[in-house]
């Protein structure tokens, strides 16, 4: 692999995670910081500083800074989620590779042009999801490939944590479905547990999520916390390939819950994949095996490991991506349609909402979530048809629909 030369867009905040990955890779010989940007440098002033030490300059307006430094390889995005696009096309029509953030957009139409431009521009276009470069979910899709389990049919994620009103005062996009002159729909489906999301729906493309094209998506979306969109969600997408894919999300957890987790079923066998890096599966003859590379296990690696792999395809345009644009597109298109045919974020009943103080903060508790939760997890079922009392059906929403504007209900301006 030779040397990269890059810059990174957006140094405070989670701007910090990508620092410290490439002060990593700088140490290792591979990559080059010469450029950063941040609009208030002030405020992230000892990651400036660690950028500047490997010989990065700084500024406060990106296109001065590819203006600067047109011989760039990639340019790294942490920065909000409404700039993502903007800021990506700008780069691939430099023609310039990126590295975005999760998620690279939250309306399937920008991902579709964002994938466009990156394949007219003949550069790649990768997305921060690093949870698909660890051990244990690669040997996952090696052994769905391999028909280890035999035909894939279901795939489901299971993903409960606990926020306080703390998470939600930290920002001013937090919790909202649009963010001054951007949408950002910010919930389970498109922050915290993205990363999820996205790698069952890699499951469910038998091991690449740009072959996971959702034909018809139907949905549940509460909220329990007083915020605008959705903290908990349950949804079924069901894929061109057959596979079905069930998601269930919620930040109204109490603590010391399992980790979020996928489980894969197949015709002849079923394996779970935990987010710790261990997978557990049994096999048609009914053996049970577990890979458990939890050991030294962090998402710092993981996102190492991003970083080299659209590195190396820079190099070699026939490597794929772990997580592209397209497989991002893809994602979008089950969480649009969500929204879709939930009709509306529901407030859950209040008679089944617990609000406790917690310290200087408010934690919020949906009574029997986790049960539930795992219950419709395991038989399959929406909370609607689980006969759970607060829980509203969502209407079927197939793929002609996907792209109709009116029916985007959260869209009230544009």
């Amino acid at each position: 692999m030779t040397k990269k030369r890059m810059a990174l867009a957006g140094v405070g905040g989670f701007g910090g995670s990508h620092v410290r990955v490439i002060a990593q890779l700088a140490a290792e010989g591979v990559l080059e910081c010469v450029a950063c940007v941040d609009p208030n440098p002030e405020a992230c002033s000892e990651n400036i500083e660690t950028l500047g030490g490997l010989g990065a300059v700084c500024y406060t307006d990106y296109e001065a800074m590819l203006d600067a430094h047109p011989d760039l390889d990639f340019v790294a995005l942490a920065t909000p989620i409404a700039l993502h696009k903007p800021m990506a096309i700008t780069a691939l029509r430099r023609g310039i590779h990126v590295l975005t953030e999760k998620p690279a957009a939250v309306l399937l139409e920008d991902a579709v042009e964002m994938a466009a431009v990156s394949r007219e521009q003949g550069r790649r276009l990768a997305v921060q999801y690093q949870n698909t470069t660890g051990e244990a979910f690669l040997q996952a899709l090696e052994l769905i490939k391999s028909g280890e389990i035999g035909e894939l049919r279901r795939v489901t994620g299971l993903g409960m944590w606990k926020r306080t009103d703390d998470y939600y005062s930290r920002t001013g996009w937090a919790g909202k479905l649009k963010h001054r002159s951007g949408y950002v729909m910010d919930g389970t489906l498109h922050n915290p547990f993205s990363h999820l999301y996205y790698n069952a729906l890699s499951a469910a493309g038998l091991g690449d999520a740009e072959r996971a094209t959702p034909v018809e998506v139907q949905a549940e979306l509460y909220h329990g916390h007083p915020i605008e969109s959705e903290d908990t969600a349950c949804v079924r997408a069901r894929m061109d390939n057959g596979v079905e894919l069930m998601m269930f999300t919620t930040l109204c957890a109490h603590d010391h819950q399992p980790q979020p987790m996928i489980r894969m079923e197949g015709s002849k066998g079923v394996m779970t994949w935990h987010y710790d890096n261990v997978l557990h599966w049994t096999s048609g003859d009914g053996t049970e095996q577990t890979a458990d590379y939890s050991e030294g296990f962090s998402q710092g690696e993981l996102m190492r490991r991003l970083y080299l792999n659209l590195m190396s395809a820079i190099d070699d345009p026939s490597q794929p991506l772990h997580a592209s644009i397209e497989g991002s597109a893809n994602y979008l298109a089950v969480t649009n349609a969500a929204f879709q045919s939930s009709g509306a974020v529901h407030a859950v009943a209040e008679s089944a909402v617990e609000r406790t103080p917690e310290g200087d903060t408010i934690a919020t508790h949906i009574r029997e979530l986790e049960s539930i939760m795992t219950t419709c997890a395991a038989e399959g079922k929406l909370f609607s048809e689980h006969g759970v009392d607060w829980a509203v059906p969502g209407r079927i929403v197939r793929a002609p629909e996907f792209a109709d504007r009116s029916q985007h209900w959260w869209r009230t301006d544009d």
